[in-house]
């Protein structure tokens, strides 16, 4: 695992990156999965996680879940 510094903020380079990060903390890579716990509009925190073996370039948050934010890529977040 890898560290580096983006911006001011300690991120980790294990993890694709993307806007996300601005509202998704703890994220990591477990296997085939990103899983982190991302903020919602109403400021809470959500456990989501995305199935990496889908293509994806870009990555976000929607409401508390990760999403894929390539046009033609499904997302699919798991609780």
């Amino acid at each position: 695992m890898a560290f580096a510094n983006r911006g001011g903020q300690l991120v980790c380079e294990d993890v694709p990156p993307g806007e996300y990060l601005r509202s998704c903390k703890n994220c990591r890579k477990e296997g085939d999965f990103l899983h982190c716990d991302c903020r919602n509009s109403a400021g809470y925190n959500k456990a989501t996680s995305y199935d990496l073996r889908k293509s994806c370039a870009s990555f976000g948050n929607a409401e508390g879940e990760l999403t894929c934010d390539d046009a033609e890529s499904t997302p699919r977040a798991e609780l």
